[in-house]
């Protein structure tokens, strides 16, 4: 089985769903910076990794790197931290950041933006989106992100598109997030392709177009995006817009997985449940079931239970079986199909 990727709450990045979980393997290292002192190529250098230039996307490097440059007392450096530490949790990136370090990059963005600078301007428009350093205020959010988008900013851009999708900060506009995105996946950026891939999935603003769809998960996930890897994996396990391949859904699972996004992590541990497109193991099964619901993935849990109930890849224990099926079954916690997303809102540049 199979699900989208959440992001509860806020509209965050959601290639990794907040929530407790497990450390993925990380890629390989970028190149270190020629003058670990300079805190501004240390930084330069963390923006490009957190956006695959030049390099696969990743997460954990692009945190390490702004945690060098921040060391060099770089105030946009900790900037970036505290909406790294809001999107994935300070226990992702290393500990909360100081209040008075976001209070000197919140301003430093303001002095930037109010001077045009349109990075500035979106890194600004994010701390109101999110309510980091300042009041969460979407429309103030969506100001700033227009400012930067009609600068040609490809990430702001693709914020804005988020704010029309789903009417935070402005009149709600299927239409217009649609060509919004699509001006920012014609510049390369990944979220953009995968929130685009979305609304042609479900015809949202956009005819339906499935095999679009599926190009523009591709797109993006060969930039190294979690969320579109397992997207593009749901097309290859159902056969939609590619023709049917469930080695390459259970590759591209993998992927998605490494990088520690929870519906991922579900989705494999049933495929090595089944045996479908990778060789049948309950105990790699019930190991990716346990990432998954640490997370707070429901099914997760659910499943993760009958493992336990059935003593499938884990030692037979009707107790943890109850506790994990408590916790999926809850009420409170729904199971919504894979396509039903949620677009995110990219803090980083």
């Amino acid at each position: 089985e199979h699900e989208r990727p959440g992001a509860p709450g806020l509209r965050l990045c959601t290639f990794v769903a907040k929530g407790r979980m497990s450390e993925p393997p990380s890629p390989a290292r970028v190149a270190e910076p020629t003058d670990p002192s300079d805190a501004a190529a240390t930084c330069a250098l963390a923006l490009r990794t957190l956006d695959g230039i030049g390099t696969r996307i990743d997460l954990l490097e692009a945190n390490r790197l702004f945690r060098l440059a921040a060391e060099q007392e770089s105030i946009e450096a900790w900037g970036h931290i505290a909406l790294l530490a809001t999107c994935y949790g300070a226990y992702k990136t290393g500990g909360s950041v100081p209040a008075h370090r976001i209070k000197e990059a919140v301003a430093a963005w303001r002095t930037a933006a109010d001077k045009g600078d349109a990075d500035a301007q979106r890194y600004l428009g994010t701390c109101y989106d999110l309510g980091v350093g300042v009041p969460q205020d979407h429309a103030e959010a969506a100001r700033l992100y227009r400012l930067s988008a009609d600068q040609g900013n490809d990430i702001a851009l693709s914020n804005l598109g988020s704010c029309y999708k789903t009417g935070h900060g402005v009149l709600q506009d299927y239409a217009e997030a649609a060509r919004l995105y699509q001006q920012s996946a014609d510049q390369g950026y990944a979220m953009a392709q995968c929130n685009l891939g979305t609304c042609y999935t479900n015809g949202t603003g956009v005819l339906q177009d499935l095999a679009e769809a599926a190009r523009l998960f591709r797109l993006s996930a060969d930039q190294g995006l979690a969320q579109a890897q397992y997207y593009l994996g749901i097309c290859y396990k159902t056969g939609q817009g590619v023709l049917k391949d469930d080695a390459e859904a259970g590759r591209l699972f993998q992927q998605s997985a490494d990088q520690g996004l929870a519906p991922a992590q579900f989705t494999l541990g049933g495929c090595y449940a089944s045996g479908q497109g990778v060789p049948r193991d309950y105990v790699v099964a019930a190991r990716l079931y346990r990432r998954s619901a640490d997370q707070g993935h429901a099914r997760a849990e659910a499943s993760l239970g009958g493992m336990y109930l059935h003593g499938k890849g884990v030692e037979w224990n009707p107790e943890m079986a109850v506790m994990y099926f408590s916790r999926g079954c809850h009420p409170s916690r729904t199971s919504e199909s894979e396509w039903n997303v949620h677009d995110g809102v990219h803090p980083f540049s």
